[in-house]
Order: structure tokens, then C-alpha cells, then sequence
């Protein structure tokens, strides 16, 4: 199987919501700055942008909250030297996550990761860019 590039992907939650997500039934976001990481497949950056958008057909459960709160940025992880479980394990002992959510087919607890204030967001950022190599680490889009 082919090493494909992840991503990760910046959304900001304004104000506290609660929502249907498909098979984990509501729930609930606070206010905050999240991270999402995927796996970009063959086509990364057409999966990434439809993260930005918030007119889509909903197939993940990302799609559920960026409908309301659209990506502000994302990531692209070229690295060979990464998988997307390895990089979850990492996220997954640093940062708080909700249960479940993007990882109905695969052995990680979560995809999301709630970071708090802009602060936590940015150093979460800084970690996993001062970890992979800024030369593996390509930003998308945005203004966080």
C-alpha cells in the first residue's frame, strides 16, 4: 500500500455548538481552534479543499462540522517517514480529542483535537511542522 501525504486541517468553532454526526449521534464542540488530520489519498488537495467549503454532500464526519465551520487552514505532510496512526498516537498524548469522531474505520481513537485558544492552536502547528521538517510541510491556504 502506497504511502500517501496527510493533511491537517485548522477550523475554529465561534461559539458553542451541538450537532448530528452521522453515527456518533450529537455532539458537542466548544468554542475553540481544532485540528483534523486525514489521509490525502491520490488527490490530496481536492480532498483538503472541500474542507473549505461548506456547501458539499456530506460523506465524512468532518463534512457534519464544516458545514458550520469551514477549514481556515490546512497542512499537506509529504513525508514517507509518517503514517496517519503514527501521527495520530503523537497528537493523540499531547492535545484533548473527541471521541470517535473521523475514525469509524480505523484503530485510532479520533481524528479532531480540541486545542483551546489561538495560542494552543499555533503551538500545536509549530509542534508538528518543527517535528515532520518544514521541507515535508506545505500550507494551503488561510489567515490564522
Amino acid at each position: 500500500m502506497p504511502n500517501y501525504p496527510l493533511y491537517i486541517v485548522g477550523i475554529y468553532v465561534s461559539k458553542p455548538i451541538t450537532i448530528e454526526v452521522g453515527s456518533l449521534g450529537r455532539v458537542s464542540f466548544r468554542k475553540g481552534y481544532y485540528i483534523y488530520i486525514g489521509s490525502g489519498g491520490r488527490a490530496p488537495l481536492s480532498r483538503i479543499h472541500r474542507h473549505f467549503r461548506r456547501d458539499k454532500r456530506i460523506r465524512w464526519h468532518i463534512d457534519y462540522l464544516t458545514q458550520y465551520y469551514p477549514a481556515l487552514e490546512a497542512y499537506v505532510i509529504w513525508s514517507p517517514n509518517i503514517d496517519e496512526y503514527g501521527l495520530y498516537l503523537d497528537l493523540c498524548s499531547r492535545y484533548e480529542f473527541i471521541e470517535g469522531f473521523g475514525s469509524s474505520d480505523k484503530r485510532s481513537k479520533s481524528h479532531l483535537f480540541y486545542l483551546g485558544g489561538l495560542n494552543g492552536y499555533r503551538d500545536a502547528i509549530n509542534y508538528i511542522v518543527s517535528k515532520y521538517g518544514a521541507e515535508c510541510v506545505e500550507r494551503i491556504s488561510g489567515s490564522v
